[in-house]
């Protein structure tokens, strides 16, 4: 809760009295907001497997990860040199399938617009600009054997994806082990 709590904190330390009363009611969940969106199952998952950065594991052996199956091949291009299909000739016991380590993340969000169209938050009541777009999480380890860390992977996932499409981000999401 408290990450959510501060996602608003500017509307909260804001003039806008209105906007903050909505949201307090949201964050309390006495007020109940629908968007439209995404509605259905989720999309089906491709498994990738990538090189542990930092880790004592050889590096022989691979962390296996989920991608969205449908976006796979648009994302790929971006990625190649740092995730890797799995094959049906890979070894099981190259293959690592540890539920609570995830590897870094790129998140890539593509076919924005250039420029935004306003909408108003169901939340907070206040207009703000959408810029659209899809976006697709990848996972991502080292290029090779030998490896680079996780800043200079990501500088060339970020380069590859700004260079197709310069209204194209990608942002980081780290990677994390819950234990």
């Amino acid at each position: 809760m408290a990450r959510r709590g501060s996602r608003y904190l500017g509307i909260l330390r804001g003039t806008d009295n209105e906007a903050a009363t909505k949201t307090i009611a949201y964050l309390r969940g006495t007020r109940k907001v629908t968007y439209e969106g995404r509605r259905g199952n989720r999309p089906a998952l491709r498994r990738v497997k990538v090189r542990l950065f930092d880790m004592p594991i050889a590096d022989t052996k691979f962390l296996l990860e989920n991608v969205n199956q449908s976006r796979w091949a648009t994302v790929k291009p971006f990625v190649n040199t740092f995730t890797f299909e799995v094959e049906s000739g890979d070894s099981p016991d190259d293959l690592l399938d540890i539920p609570l380590l995830n590897a870094p993340r790129a998140l890539i969000v593509l076919d924005r617009s250039d420029i935004g169209t306003r909408k108003v938050s169901e939340i907070s009541g206040l207009e703000y600009k959408s810029y659209g777009g899809t976006s697709v999480s990848v996972p991502f380890g080292k290029s090779t054997a030998s490896g680079s860390n996780v800043n200079t992977a990501f500088s060339a996932i970020r380069t590859a994806v700004k260079n197709a499409d310069v209204r194209n981000m990608c942002s980081l999401v780290p990677g994390t082990y819950v234990g």
